[in-house]
């Protein structure tokens, strides 16, 4: 019997249990506030949630490093200030790599989990910040709100943000869904792995710079202005990218796409600019499949497509090339080359051109066809 009571002590013993008052807000014993900043401190042992935490307007939050959060119950975080998860860096405490990926390592300092469906709840113009965390089975809800995420790990969970300012920086994605409208995006140096959806609807501004979008069913973007796509790798995906815009301009750069179903897939009114792109063993490199006929037109300029089953499946479309290289079609268009890119080592995904390839100095002005493999960084962790 006193076996029995010491065990249930050990266990009771190895964690704290957070205080929530009738308000939702956790009791003062268990924060340190200044200035109307609460902080929950870095402990030894973990804190638990079992109620809906509610952080009030004007209040600010913030779990320091070190801090590990379970959230039982399918309790739920509703932010209606300024959240706060992880501070800098600098402490790394805990590590976090992925088997599929050559050398991807992050570290990180906040861990906040669930083993139910519990939810980060954030509307009416709150804040909500996070740094260096890695947050599992925890979803999001947010609207009308500021949301940032940098270097972090978001696993198994379902991202819905509307009508809210979004920027996420060098953070890793794996087995989400996300649905993101009405909204502006940046997308910077992230990582997203075997993802079901990724949608992005009428999006005021979308930037796209230095992402790794692998073993996914697919990227949708639908309805959205300005568009810029720069400097990222699409590998191994299904549909990798999806445009249906009516209206604006679409920029692809300098972007990777390789061992994509389809690589690339059009079906809207707007204006594509496909600049300095390689397709590179797609099944489709770039695809249309317009109801309706239309007078604007796809400008490739300065691309290669190689090794593709198909370069083009193209209906009611105009599509320009030129300056571009094929190696089993001859290409409609100006100035176009009809032979292998030859690169140094595309098998191990270095796509610089050898010495004799005829892609080399035959661009635009005299530049090299396709990417700049110099400006796209996260193609260093890329293995078959």
């Amino acid at each position: 019997m006193y076996r029995f009571f010491f065990i249930l002590f050990l266990i009771y013993s190895c964690n704290n249990s957070i205080s929530i008052n009738k308000d939702g807000w956790i009791k003062s014993s268990n924060l340190k506030t200044i200035n109307n900043i609460s902080y929950l401190e870095k402990s030894k042992k973990k804190y638990i949630i079992k109620k809906d935490l509610i952080i009030p307007k004007n209040k600010t939050l913030v779990l320091k490093n070190g801090v590990e959060l379970f959230l039982k119950n399918s309790a739920q975080i509703i932010n209606n200030g300024t959240l706060i998860i992880g501070e800098s860096n600098i402490d790394s405490l805990f590590f976090f790599n992925v088997s599929e990926l050559k050398n991807y390592e992050k570290y990180y300092n906040v861990f906040i989990y669930s083993k139910k469906e519990s939810v980060f709840y954030l509307k009416n113009n709150s804040s909500f910040f996070l740094n260096n965390c890695f947050i599992k089975n925890v979803d999001f809800n947010i609207e009308k709100s500021d949301f940032k995420i940098n270097n972090s790990i978001i696993n198994n969970s379902v991202l819905e943000l509307n009508n809210s300012s979004l920027i996420f920086n060098n953070s890793y994605f794996y087995n989400t869904l996300i649905s993101i409208n009405n909204s502006t995006l940046n997308l910077n140096g992230c990582v997203f792995n075997n993802s079901k959806n990724l949608k992005f609807n009428s999006l005021k501004n979308l930037n796209l710079n230095n992402n790794l979008i692998f073993n996914n069913s697919g990227l949708l973007i639908n309805n959205c202005n300005n568009t810029n796509i720069i400097n990222n790798v699409f590998f191994n995906n299904n549909n990798s990218l999806t445009i249906n815009n009516k209206t604006g301009f679409n920029k692809i750069y300098n972007n990777l796409f390789i061992k994509n179903n389809t690589a690339l897939e059009i079906n809207n009114n707007s204006i594509f600019y496909i600049v300095n792109n390689n397709f590179d063993i797609n099944n489709i490199a770039i695809k249309t499949n317009n109801s309706l006929k239309t007078n604007n037109n796809i400008i490739s300029k300065n691309n290669i497509y190689s090794y593709n089953n198909e370069d083009f499946d193209i209906n009611n479309y105009n599509i320009i090339n030129s300056y571009c290289l094929s190696n089993n079609n001859i290409l409609k268009g100006y100035y176009n080359i009809l032979g292998n890119p030859e690169y140094i080592n595309s098998i191990n995904f270095n796509y610089n051109l050898n010495n004799n390839s005829p892609a080399l100095r035959s661009g635009n002005n005299n530049t090299n066809l396709g990417v700049n493999i110099n400006t796209i960084y996260n193609i260093k962790y890329l293995k078959y």
